[in-house]
């Protein structure tokens, strides 16, 4: 069961990012750069709006993975629901207002997309509200260890908004319009079908005592809202650099360095099925007051994630121009946005390092480090940008989130394992990532003799595998054993 959780939660992100990687070019062609660009820019704004969940999300995770509390579990969903409603009553008119005001006054978009831009910026936004219920059932199914489930839906899910959209707007020629319809009936079918699952899966647990509820609830809110804090400062701090830039620069800039913000986010793909698959485990060996085995934990955890991840951002460093002409099959897009993602790649393989510090945090309800760390980034990543965009253009900006994320990945890596009492892991740490890299690196070396692309990554990455099986790297024995228990 443990192999078929993490192999779901793999091959639904894989599913994702296919989805993604397909769609892009597709739209890029078929709407045009300009469009593409306010596309983006509308999802960055819709992706920050939907982490107004206050936090929801991951502290549902949290509480049903606790054992103590299922009992009261029927009750919270109830409340959360609720909240959902009011959320979306909010939201969507909102989100109208705030579509004309982004067009009118803040993105550089062509006179002649205004009208076109602005509803499909309302349909985006609106859908915000189906995005924060979702965060909310994600949580209730991987608390319940339901991602098979989970990992069906977000599929689906992914190849409405991806290749079936792009097909769409192809025949039908609906342009930003329709994109903005299509992403929202997505948004609503996930929505729907992630709350129908996660009521099936709870719909037999009721709280007996109407008191001890109202009491879970008080506290579960409270605990929401410190996570809500955390993970609203580190989506803006994590979407600063895109409106910065959707400000500096034209529509096609800003496309490239979406473009190569996109080619990042493959990393992420790695990252997430492995701290999703960890965290309860981490919190429930926090709750047990178990340092031993959450130390050995975080240690596979953090293993597990530096031999995926490592090689893949490796890779995309090293062939990035020529990755994105085959992704995009533009060689002007794949001149204007590889600077941007050489540096994003960076930033993005340290802002994924930063989610093991948060595990911990998390499972020892350590909320002020991750909101203070978050908290400056807000500040630093935009005066950043405003101060290297016009300077160094889209590269500076992108050079200026690489630096960022480096400093904020050391801080968090310390002051959790101090404030976690976490001794002895430091130092396995370093050495892990500098065995990966190393051995990543001289597999770019010996491919650096082969011509073309698809030859010398794989070359690279056959002697990636070779060095570690050779050293007998212990991440193999440790996964197995890890998975038969």
């Amino acid at each position: 069961m443990t192999v078929r959780r993490l192999a779901s939660n793999f091959v639904g992100h894989i599913a994702v990012v296919i989805c993604s990687f397909v769609s892009v070019p597709l739209f890029i062609k078929w709407l045009g750069i300009e469009s593409y660009g306010v596309i983006g820019f509308f999802i960055s704004v819709q992706a920050l709006l939907s982490m107004m969940d206050l936090g929801i999300g991951t502290a549902l995770t949290r509480e049903v993975s606790n054992p103590g509390s299922t009992a009261h579990i029927g009750a919270i969903l109830r409340w959360v629901d609720r909240a959902y409603i009011v959320y979306a009553v909010v939201l969507i008119p909102v989100s109208s207002i705030l579509a004309w005001v982004t067009l009118q006054y803040w993105l550089n978009a062509p006179a002649t997309q205004f009208w076109e831009g602005v509803t499909c910026g309302f349909l985006c936004l609106a859908a915000s509200a189906g995005r924060v219920a979702i965060a909310g059932y994600q949580g209730i199914l991987r608390g319940a260890r339901a991602e098979v489930s989970l990992n069906v839906i977000v599929a689906i899910g992914a190849l409405m908004k991806g290749p079936i959209a792009a097909v769409v707007l192809y025949f039908t020629e609906s342009g930003l319009v329709g994109f903005g319809i299509l992403h929202a009936a997505a948004t609503l079918f996930e929505c729907f079908a992630l709350r129908r699952v996660s009521w099936s899966r709870i719909r037999s647990v009721s709280a007996p005592d109407p008191s001890g509820s109202v009491a879970q609830i008080e506290r579960f809110v409270v605990n929401a809202l410190k996570l809500g804090g955390v993970a609203v400062a580190g989506v803006i701090a994590a979407n600063a650099d895109k409106f910065v830039a959707s400000k500096l620069f034209s529509a096609t800039t800003l496309a490239h360095y979406l473009v190569g913000a996109q080619g990042a986010a493959v990393i992420f793909m790695v990252t997430g099925p492995v701290f999703y698959f960890f965290l309860p485990q981490l919190s429930q060996a926090a709750d047990n007051r178990d340092h031993n085995l959450l130390s050995e934990r975080y240690l596979l955890a953090v293993r597990i994630f530096l031999v995926l991840v490592v090689p893949l951002t490796i890779t995309i460093l090293w062939w990035a121009e020529p990755l994105l002409f085959l992704w995009t099959r533009s060689q002007e897009v794949a001149s204007g946005a590889s600077g941007c993602l050489r540096f994003l790649v960076t930033a993005a393989f340290f802002s994924s390092l930063q989610h093991w510090p948060y595990a911990i945090q998390v499972a020892h309800r350590l909320n002020r480090l991750p909101f203070a760390v978050n908290a400056i980034g807000m500040l630093v990543v935009p005066a950043i940008g405003v101060f290297a965009g016009p300077t160094w253009g889209a590269k500076g900006v992108a050079a200026g989130v690489c630096v960022w994320a480096f400093c904020s990945v050391t801080v968090s890596f310390v002051l959790s394992h101090r404030l976690a009492r976490l001794r002895n892991v430091g130092k396995p740490l370093l050495l892990m990532a500098g065995k990966y890299i190393l051995a990543m690196g001289c597999g770019v070396i010996v491919a650096t003799r082969f011509n073309g692309v698809f030859v010398p990554i794989l070359v690279a990455g056959l002697c990636y595998a070779g060095l570690l099986l050779v050293s007998r790297d212990p991440v193999y024995l440790l996964a197995r054993s890890f998975a038969r228990k």
